[in-house]
């Protein structure tokens, strides 16, 4: 954990949320959204040799709207009128559970994106199906300058976009936004009271990042052990510099998770062999994560298990974020490239539904 000085005071608000759940909407109007997650599973597992503590935050549910997962954790707090903004890639996990919890709540869900695939276009896939099935207003933004104009107004760093409505309540991508905190903090309360009763001051807390909004969190509400995120997402300067720009809107304490390089350089999204070979030798150990961002963290934790900070003697706490629904759509990438065969894939998402139901 690393620690900075803020350079000027400001009032940690979001823990003072913690519990009471209360923020504002738009308008100054104040409509919470109670925090109705439990505590979320710990199995015991182990792969390659290495005791694991897996947290199966993925199961945990957001007042049974379907949103589950860090997503939940990210929206536990936003507020119940609208209409909700948000923006990022066509098929981003994030705009799929807002989109899920606005039809859930009868809200209105505009979500801006870059323009889509011509093919993504005529044959919706994935989250992007997802979208158009719950009814979201996607509007594509083929000026790159009105992308970035929303992008730097969410983080607080210019003035809304006119296209924008004025009433609604902007989520930044991802959910990376102050707000997620209630959520999470929830999470790095039950972790340290499971730490604390198994005796493992100590263990290292990891997971996978990608604005690194969960890890930062964390880091401040986990005191039993160290929090390390694996950057999936652009490397290990973005997140940090994601993390510090979010850690300045939500408080400024100066405390963020340790960042741990991955091991392979691949770009979000892509297929790796590697990613592909750890995703299935976890399928044999009863770990079911998603292609993506737990792929890419198991790669790294079984490269890096001799080297630290992963390196301790006792069991390593790993905390499954969710993005399961992703699973399809790229091993179906996978399959087309000729990376896996037709009859392993329909093998390996039986497996691993087997594995989510199981819970």
């Amino acid at each position: 954990r690393r620690t900075m000085a803020a350079s000027s005071p400001r009032v940690h608000r979001a823990a003072l949320l913690v519990g009471a759940a209360a923020m504002s909407g738009a308008g100054g109007t104040t409509r919470p959204r109670p925090l109705q997650i439990s505590s979320p599973q710990v199995q015991e597992r182990r792969v390659a040799g290495i005791d694991v503590l897996l947290v199966r935050d993925d199961l945990c549910e957001l007042a049974a709207t379907g949103v589950r997962g860090n997503k939940a954790r990210k929206l536990a707090a936003v507020p119940g009128d609208g209409p909700w903004v948000s923006y990022g890639g066509a098929q981003s996990n994030a705009a799929a559970a807002i989109t899920t919890l606005a039809a859930h709540s009868g809200v209105p869900f505009t979500y801006y994106v870059r323009p889509v695939p011509k093919w993504l276009a005529s044959s919706p896939v994935g989250n992007y199906a997802t979208l158009l099935a719950r009814g979201t207003d996607v509007r594509e933004l083929r000026d790159p300058a009105d992308y970035e104009r929303l992008r730097r107004h969410a983080v607080g760093e210019g003035p809304r976009p006119d296209f924008v409505c004025p009433a609604a309540q902007l989520i930044p991508q991802g959910g990376a936004w102050p707000e997620a905190e209630v959520g999470v903090a929830s999470l790095g309360e039950a972790l340290d009271a499971h730490l604390r009763a198994r005796a493992l001051g100590g263990a290292a807390v990891v997971l996978p990042g990608g604005t690194g909004t969960t890890a930062l969190f964390l880091a401040r509400h986990v005191r039993e052990a160290p929090v390390l995120v694996v950057p999936c997402v652009g490397g290990a300067e973005s997140l940090q510099a994601q993390a510090a720009q979010l850690d300045r809107s939500a408080g400024a304490l100066g405390i963020f998770p340790t960042v741990v390089e991955p091991a392979d350089k691949v770009p979000f999204g892509g297929l790796s062999p590697t990613f592909l070979a750890t995703w299935r030798s976890l399928l044999d150990s009863g770990i079911y994560v998603d292609l993506v961002y737990g792929a890419c963290a198991w790669s790294t934790i079984l490269a890096r298990a001799a080297h630290s900070p992963l390196a301790g003697g006792v069991p390593l706490t790993y905390v499954h974020t969710g993005g399961l629904e992703g699973v399809p759509s790229q091993l179906a990438r996978y399959r087309r490239a000729g990376m896996i065969s037709d009859e392993e894939a329909a093998a390996c998402l039986e497996k691993g539904r087997q594995l989510e139901a199981m819970g």
